[in-house]
């Protein structure tokens, strides 16, 4: 029986040791169109406060996702920080998205049907992209130049909302 090329291939490849990390292409699995970074400019570009509130809206997931992911890692560990980046930042995505659907009696904390829509996307794409960086390198952001960026500019994002 003669094995697929590629199965040889696998077979004779050393795994991937610690300190080859670096090698791995990380950028493939940004899983957005547009970065943070991109969406704040746009607002800036536009006088739009949408792309600042989806934005925002992507920063709260990030943040969700890290906590979870945390908590997941070690229980006894409290991260009220990002919990705290969390809530403030969907209250920004929350009162900048329903700006526009102000005829609706919306409580305080209720997300329109699109927005929770938008915002599950942002939470799994976020909790898949950290998962995989953790499962490659032991780390969900150290080694990810992209998921570092994102990082950066969610810290930007909470500057600009006046979180920090």
């Amino acid at each position: 029986m003669k094995l697929p090329a590629f199965l040889v291939l696998l077979a004779l490849s050393p795994l991937t040791a610690a300190n080859d990390v670096a090698k791995i292409d990380y950028e493939h699995r940004y899983p957005f169109t547009e970065s943070v970074s991109q969406l704040v400019e746009k607002t800036s570009v536009t006088d739009n406060l949408t792309f600042f509130g989806r934005a925002a809206g992507r920063c709260a997931a990030m943040f969700r996702s890290m906590h979870v992911l945390l908590v997941k890692d070690d229980p006894t560990q409290p991260h009220p920080t990002l919990e705290k980046y969390y809530g403030d930042l969907i209250d920004v995505y929350r009162d900048i998205g329903t700006q526009k659907t102000s005829s609706k009696d919306l409580s305080a904390k209720e997300l329109p049907g699109n927005m929770v829509k938008d915002a599950k996307t942002f939470l799994d794409a976020y909790y898949y992209w950290m998962t995989w960086n953790k499962r490659i390198s032991g780390d969900y952001v150290e080694h990810s130049p992209a998921m570092q960026r994102e990082l950066k500019d969610c810290q930007g994002v909470l500057e600009i909302s006046g979180i920090i």
